[in-house]
């Protein structure tokens, strides 16, 4: 096992780096469509009644040890559609058929319920005190948070204590309005809502205080109703070859036009950390500098991307008799750093490096590896059996799901 292993890290390039770390497993008990989610130190389990609907019981566990926290009995109809931890309380948003969403607030500490709103979880505010939740007027949840205001009397968006569940700030979104709520998804940037009016008004408002910030008529009426909100910049038009025009979303001024390549054919997309994408529609992939609204590089060799440290991961269209590559860019260049040939990304590692896995279909085994994206090799941590996939990482663990359903966790030193 051991040359083999060998063989295939010098496959990747270089010499073969240190002996296999060891990987101390964990498993956590779950089965098929439970709900799983890691947040932060935390990984919770919700398990369904039959068929997936009823009461559930919500399980957190300590990372990466796997320790089994608290176990508390959730009172919801419907699926978890997504967990957020904050301030010592976990929100579940709840997705409840046609009735739209709830919202359930638990102690982070106990499970014990804390309070509860019929509405869908949007956003969490800048300074992380703040749920931003989206419902119906008349009180009624909504469907979800952007693309558009609900039936009835438009929608109400809240700003919420995430301690208490009580209401700081709120405005009112009528139909026909379109509005996106934190639509970057980027903690590390300010919050703000998008609100387009049917006059071709564009207005923006704070999510830690719901205040107006920017006002200003930038469309013709009913021009666009699904805009890119991306690396500060509100982004219209670029569909059939078109131009596509960049606004400021602090001032709401214009900042460049572009005209994306071919007819059609590429479309811009988030997703290349700092940078803005371009996705070909029979695949392919470019990048734009957001600041100069300038195509860097075009590239039709790769079709998925994903931002790592200062680099990008891509990987290449499988073909019937060809596996999948993974590769490292530079992003300034398209450039092609490294080739980590069946390697694939899991996620990052810490001190800025990335986790990875390889597998061999043939006899279900999977070995997990780590390194920097500029380093030579892969340094391999152990293989395993019975991964099915959707694994994540973190410093000094990984995580996947195993094919009896059930959590397996990694602990490694590497």
């Amino acid at each position: 096992m051991a040359g083999l292993l060998a063989a295939l890290l010098v496959l990747v390039g270089g010499s073969a780096p240190p002996a296999p770390a060891r990987l101390t497993e964990v498993r956590v008990p779950a089965g098929l469509g439970d709900f799983v989610q890691v947040v932060g130190d935390r990984l919770y389990v919700a398990a369904a009644g039959p068929l997936g609907i009823g009461d559930r019981t919500l399980a957190g566990y300590a990372l990466p040890d796997g320790r089994a926290l608290w176990r508390a009995s959730i009172r919801v109809r419907g699926p978890i559609r997504q967990v957020v931890e904050l301030s010592g309380v976990v929100l579940l948003d709840v997705e409840n058929g046609p009735r739209g969403h709830t919202v359930v607030a638990v102690a982070a500490g106990t499970g014990r319920p804390v309070w509860q709103r019929e509405a869908a979880l949007s956003a969490i505010s800048p300074n992380r005190a703040i749920a931003v939740l989206v419902s119906l007027a008349g009180g009624q949840p909504a469907t979800g948070g952007d693309g558009g205001a609900g039936a009835g009397g438009g929608t109400v968006t809240e700003g919420v204590e995430i301690r208490t569940g009580r209401t700081v700030w709120s405005y009112r979104v009528p139909n026909g309005y379109w509005q996106c709520v934190d639509c970057e998804g980027d903690a590390a940037r300010p919050g703000r809502s998008v609100v387009i009016r049917p006059d071709g008004g564009v207005e923006i408002r704070d999510l830690d205080t719901g205040r107006l910030t920017a006002s200003a008529v930038l469309l013709a009426p009913g021009e666009v109703r699904a805009p890119l909100i991306a690396a500060r910049l509100l982004l219209v038009g670029g569909r059939g070859g078109g131009e596509l025009t960049a606004f400021s979303l602090v001032t709401l001024r214009p900042a460049w036009r572009l005209r994306l390549p071919g007819n059609g054919d590429w479309y811009l997309g988030p997703g290349c950390g700092e940078y803005l994408c371009l996705f070909g529609s029979d695949g392919g992939v470019g990048l734009v500098h957001p600041a100069e609204g300038r195509i860097r590089w075009l590239t039709t060799d790769w079709v998925g991307v994903q931002p790592v440290a200062d680099w990008l991961v891509v990987s290449s269209r499988a073909g019937l008799n060809t596996p999948s590559r993974t590769a490292v860019l530079d992003p300034a260049t398209g450039r092609e750093l490294r080739d980590l040939g069946r390697w694939t990304l899991i996620g990052p590692a810490g001190g800025g490096r990335m986790a990875l896995l390889r597998r061999d279909v043939s006899t279900g085994r999977a070995w997990f590896g780590i390194s920097a994206p500029r380093e030579a090799t892969v340094r391999t941590l152990g293989s395993v059996l019975d991964v099915s996939g959707d694994c994540q990482s973190g410093a000094g663990w990984l995580l996947c799901r195993r094919l009896d359903a059930s959590i397996g966790i990694w602990r490694y030193t590497a």
